[in-house]
């Protein structure tokens, strides 16, 4: 679906662009701005941060698939008289897979490990600051697939020259319509906080 905001669009059509042929021709790769996701005054009160970081269940429920599946295997490997020997090289191959996969994942790519924190000043990315007043847009990028949906981070330069792009993969929230929501709200939360607080910065 196109997007009105015109460079927001072309941010789509550039991501649409960088995916191979089968997966560009079966695409519906759609793109919100923040404030569009999020209804006003989702978030109420006087908040002056929100951090988020990324979640350790997902991590923890494949290493524990991953080391069941390894135990069984070693088990069979030491006390069965009749071990199938194909079948524990797949249960070793399969389970050292998983292992390494999710240690990559959930702790070692940094593409997806990293500390989301939102405030007056901007949002902060690790340790690198965007501020309300140099972003022209923040928005989600979704990208539906067969079971989840791959949902990104865009924050736009006020320049509209770049983007960023920050993959949202390990993030969870207990609210049901998922993270992406949870942290459009703070967004434009403290969105709307900076902008009341720029009259009273230009009348001291």
């Amino acid at each position: 679906m196109n997007h009105s905001d015109e460079y927001l669009e072309r941010i789509r059509q550039t991501e649409i662009d960088s995916l191979n042929l089968i997966s560009k021709f079966f695409s519906e790769m759609t793109i919100e701005t923040t404030s569009e996701i999020a209804r006003p005054n989702d978030v109420v009160g006087d908040i002056t941060e929100k951090t988020f970081r990324p979640s350790s269940y997902s991590k923890y429920v494949v290493l524990a698939l991953a080391l069941g599946l390894l135990i069984l295997v070693v088990r069979e490997t030491l006390f069965s008289d009749k071990a199938n020997g194909i079948g524990l090289l797949f249960g070793y191959t399969f389970s050292g897979i998983l292992i390494v996969t999710s240690i990559w994942q959930y702790s070692l790519d940094k593409t997806r490990n990293y500390v989301i924190h939102v405030d007056r000043r901007g949002i902060l990315i690790d340790d690198r600051l965007f501020q309300w007043q140099n972003i022209y847009e923040t928005a989600i990028l979704t990208n539906p697939g067969a079971k989840v949906n791959s949902q990104y981070l865009i924050v736009v330069d006020k320049t509209m020259v770049s983007y960023d792009k920050f993959d949202l993969a390990n993030f969870s929230s207990l609210n049901f319509e998922g993270f992406s929501l949870t942290l459009c709200r703070y967004i434009e939360y403290f969105k709307r906080v900076s902008r009341a607080e720029q009259p009273e910065r230009h009348t001291r």
